[in-house]
This record gives structure tokens, sequence and C-alpha cells, in this order.
């Protein structure tokens, strides 16, 4: 993360969400769900 960059928004927060998601250690086809929805 780098605090020169504006805050996360669109397909940058998505992005945001599938690290924490993977960082939490879930299975990568969940990850796969959130995106889709």
């Amino acid at each position: 993360m780098q605090p020169t960059l504006p805050p996360p928004t669109g397909q940058n927060r998505i992005n945001c969400v599938i690290d924490a998601l993977r960082g939490f250690g879930l299975p990568a086809f969940r990850v796969g769900q959130y995106v889709e929805i």
C-alpha cells in the first residue's frame, strides 16, 4: 500500500479486497466468486 496513491476505488478497490481475502488464506475459488459478484 502506497500512501501517495488516492483511496482505492472501482477495480483498484476490488484488487485490494482480493489481496485481503488471500491474506486471510481463503481459497482462490472463493475469491473468484466475489469477483463475479
